[in-house]
């Protein structure tokens, strides 16, 4: 049997001790014995993963849930466990909140083992229980291989809906950065999705979108036989887009907080990012005595999850969190006020905190004349406030909103604040944007 260690370079004493007290029968695939010096890395990897190995143990901790490296076995371990049609990825939890963030969302599905401590025996007992575990999984293996699953038109219907979710993925991808006011040309989307996948047929395409638009896989979209844009992006998929990059300029956003500070947070996906670095340092001790204001159900979420497993109260809690008062919309997740109300109960938190040292934003649209744009809808009033109330401004927004522009405008470059972006390399939007207000964007890099 061939096994491949995923992990973070700060476990590779814990993969040798196991490796030394796994049975003999079974071999390891690890990096530092397996790689020679001229040998492509990623060549190499991507090979013993889909051509060398029986299984994959995935070594999860705070490091590896953010390495390029790993999410890159993890995709292509994911892509050889769905050709095998066997489970081939082996999740191995070494920092239990590190296997929240752990991305995508299903492979939390899984059961997986958990290392306990790093002592010598939390080490044996965890080797003999990855042990135990694929001898089972090797029995089961073998079973299926006696007694094959008959095709039932269920197994037929739960793959033509995977397959359905994959095609609304790669449309979903593709189409983010369109809107309205400039719509991808669907001759265009045929050209893309081609370069994607070979196999992509064109002929089928009006069939798959109209059971798309049934099922509502890509809420937001709009979609008329000759174009397609986005009309509002939605919590339910903008979280996957761009998603390493959100993490990164969450990162360098998570750098300008500090114990004492009040903070406001908009809602959105990287803003949830930021509240999961946040609530890190707060585990840690690191940072502590910080207030929240937020209009974000899944941000306040994150904290409170944070505040209960580290049984903070009234007495003891490294934060104070309060939540903008009124109705809360299911597509963003965000609380608002209704429409032709004043902002009464977030700017009343607002004045009695006395203001924010940071309002920390989302952006929807950004360009150097028109500013930083938002849909027309009631959370503007949300960004507005934001705005308003903090002594520094915030915006994240990573490079796929640059040279987009919506309805609302609720901030320019000429305000005080600084933009923090991803490295959009040589795109020339990113270029002439960086060179004409550098001295207000961050790169996350």
């Amino acid at each position: 049997m061939r096994i491949f260690f995923s992990h973070s370079s700060g476990q590779k004493p814990l993969v040798r001790e196991i490796r030394k007290i796994l049975p003999d029968h079974i071999n390891t695939w690890i990096d530092e014995d397996k790689l020679l010096i001229g040998d492509s890395i990623e060549h190499s990897l991507e090979n013993a993963i889909k051509k060398e190995t029986d299984y994959i143990l995935l070594f999860i901790d705070s490091f590896s849930v953010n390495s390029p490296w790993v999410e890159k076995e993890i995709s292509w371990t994911l892509e050889q466990e769905r050709k095998l049609d066997r489970v081939f990825l082996l999740p191995i939890v070494v920092d239990k909140e590190a296997w929240n963030n752990i991305k995508p969302e299903i492979i939390k599905e899984r059961k997986y083992l958990k290392l306990e401590d790093y002592t010598e025996n939390s080490v044996r007992a965890l080797s003999k229980r990855i042990t135990s575990e694929l001898f089972s999984l090797i029995c089961r293996d073998i079973q299926s291989l006696r007694s094959p699953a008959s095709v039932t038109k269920a197994s037929v219907i739960d793959r033509t809906d995977e397959v359905l979710n994959e095609i609304a993925d790669s449309i979903r991808q593709v189409v983010f950065g369109y809107r309205e006011s400039k719509p991808l040309q669907v001759d265009e989307l045929h050209a893309i999705l081609k370069s994607k996948s070979p196999d992509y047929n064109s002929n089928d395409f009006e069939t798959l979108m109209r059971k798309i638009i049934q099922n509502d896989l890509i809420p937001g979209l709009v979609y008329d036989g000759f174009e397609l844009y986005v009309r509002e992006e939605h919590y339910k998929w903008k979280g996957k887009i761009s998603a390493e990059a959100k993490r990164k300029i969450a990162k360098v956003a998570a750098q300008h907080i500090r114990s004492g500070h009040k903070i406001a947070l908009d809602a959105g996906s990287t803003t949830d990012e930021l509240a999961k670095i946040l609530c890190t340092r707060l585990a840690n001790k690191s940072l502590f005595n910080i207030s929240i204001v937020t209009t974000s159900i899944s941000a306040a979420n994150i904290f409170l999850e944070t505040g209960t497993r580290l049984g903070f109260d009234d007495e003891n809690s490294g934060f104070k969190l309060y939540l903008g008062g009124g109705r809360v919309r299911p597509n963003t997740l965000a609380v608002i006020e209704e429409q032709g109300q004043e902002s009464v109960q977030l700017q009343n938190i607002f004045d009695q905190l006395g203001g924010v040292d940071f309002s920390i934003i989302g952006v929807n649209g950004i360009h150097f004349e028109k500013g930083f744009t938002t849909h027309s809808n009631a959370e503007t009033k949300n960004k507005l406030s934001l705005m308003k109330n903090g002594r520094k401004k915030l915006i994240l927004g990573d490079i796929s909103k640059i040279g987009i522009v919506e309805e609302v405008c609720f901030g320019t470059f000429q305000d005080d604040v600084i933009l923090i972006t991803n490295d959009g390399g040589t795109d020339s939007r990113y270029m002439e944007l960086v060179e004409k207000a550098k001295d207000k964007i961050q790169i996350a890099k």
